[in-house]
């Protein structure tokens, strides 16, 4: 009886509970006052002992997984693919008015922000009308969670359901979207890639548009700016009353050149002429006879008379040996001499005429060759003055127009570019109609249900 009392209570050395003795020292106090010892053994003994612990752990965490996993709604992912493209594709060689270029990772990090934006959400939720908008909103609208939180808005289911995973080493993006409804899942995440690509076209466009009439406005105001450049022009030649202004400054030198010939010329003629006339008025001083100036005698006529005049003389001379004064054939004689001393003195009269003639033309010519320089002198000096503020003003018109030019195809170019943007970023594979759900995943979520029921069972 002492031997049963030890055994079913505490002894010094061992412990008995429930049918089972787990060894002598398990009370795990020895004598030495350390702490408690256990072998593996022990353990196992206590697993076989609990065994059912374990198994009613495993059962319920397991069951309720299942339970879960079989009624869970369903979830369908479908993935469209998207390469944002470095240069956009280009219909006419034409400067990009807006740079939307893919040169680095903040790029593309850029449009990834673009495409996970609210705007590109906005967008799809505008596409989503009439049946397909009640497809979509119709497996949110009960349940658990719409009793309890409400029924969501389309842009926060849009939102909450829709992945954006950019593939590694690459410019390619998948965008992932999951619903209960396996097509609607694919309109969807195709909605997202194409608003995607319409969102930077758009952006491209408005960027034109704006450069556009930006362009307009600078080329109007150019536009205007020349009219009132030319009106200034216009005004400054009506001031001056001159148009040789715009004549280059080589022009007005030449004949600056050739008005000092003229009058080199024309004092030359003049010189020559006056030195004759003084010769001419010497002689007449001194009482000689005019025809001993040689260029008087040179006349073809005073030449002519002048021999008569001797034939004459030599007649007279030799009647005079034959004849008295009186006598006819002296008489005729002496009268054919005053004849021909007439006719020389008008001859020599006529010569000495022409030559003054000739003089006051030559003074004359000299005096308006001298006129004619002094008046482009003048004028020259007052283009020189006038010129600077003609150049400046001919200068900024010309700067005026080459702006306007600049401006004007600058304009076109953007307007041809507003209708030929090309693409940022390309669909690469179109979303389409998944088979199997996503979620929930059975096998993964029994495989937990198991893990975790037998952590909980061996945690008891």
């Amino acid at each position: 009886m002492k031997k049963e009392n030890n055994l079913n209570g505490y002894g010094s050395n061992g412990y008995y509970g429930g049918g089972y003795y787990y060894g002598d020292g398990y009370s795990g106090y020895g004598d030495s006052g350390t702490g408690p010892s256990r072998s593996l053994s022990d353990y196992l003994v206590i697993l076989r002992e609990r065994i059912w612990w374990l198994v009613v752990s495993v059962f319920i965490v397991f069951l309720g997984f299942a339970l879960y996993t079989f009624n869970a709604p369903k979830l369908y992912r479908a993935a469209a693919s998207v390469e944002v493209l470095r240069q956009k594709d280009k219909v006419f060689q034409i400067e990009d008015i807006v740079r939307q270029e893919v040169v680095n990772a903040e790029d593309f990090n850029t449009q990834i922000k673009i495409l996970e934006s609210l705007n590109i959400v906005q967008a799809v939720d505008e596409r989503l009308k009439g049946s397909l908008r009640t497809r979509f909103i119709a497996p949110y609208e009960k349940g658990l969670d719409a009793t309890l939180r409400g029924i969501k808005s389309v842009p926060e289911i849009l939102y909450a359901n829709r992945t954006i995973a950019p593939i590694r080493l690459s410019l390619v993006v998948n965008i992932l979207y999951a619903h209960p409804d396996p097509e609607v899942a694919a309109t969807v995440a195709n909605y997202f890639a194409e608003e995607f690509i319409d969102f930077n076209r758009n952006k491209q466009i408005e960027g034109s548009l704006r450069a556009v009439d930006d362009l307009r406005t600078q080329a109007d105001q150019q536009l205007a700016k020349i009219k009132e450049m030319e009106i200034r022009l216009a005004d400054f030649k009506e001031k001056y009353d001159t148009l040789s202004v715009e004549r280059s400054q080589d022009i007005d030198n030449q004949q600056l050149i050739s008005l000092n010939m003229r009058l080199e010329e024309d004092k030359k003629i003049f010189d020559e002429t006056q030195t004759l006339m003084e010769q001419i008025d010497r002689t007449i001083a001194n009482g000689s006879p005019l025809w001993e100036l040689g260029f008087v005698s040179n006349s073809a006529q005073v030449q002519e008379l002048l021999n008569k005049l001797t034939v004459n003389k030599i007649q007279i001379a030799t009647l005079s040996k034959k004849y008295r004064e009186k006598h006819p054939n002296m008489i005729a004689a002496r009268e054919q001499l005053a004849q021909t001393e007439a006719e020389l003195s008008k001859a020599v009269d006529s010569a000495v005429a022409s030559i003054r003639n000739e003089f006051a033309r030559a003074e004359a010519n000299f005096e308006n060759s001298q006129r004619r320089l002094a008046q482009k002198q003048k004028e020259l000096i007052e283009i020189d003055r006038i010129r600077p503020e003609f150049n400046a003003l001919l200068r900024d018109l010309q700067v005026s127009q080459e702006l306007y030019n600049h401006y004007y195809s600058r304009l076109q170019q953007a307007a041809v570019k507003v209708t030929t943007e090309g693409e940022t970023a390309r669909i690469i594979d179109r979303a389409i109609r998944p088979i199997r759900p996503y979620k929930p995943n059975v096998a993964m979520n029994l495989i937990i249900g198991l893990v975790l029921g037998l952590g909980v069972g061996f945690g008891l």
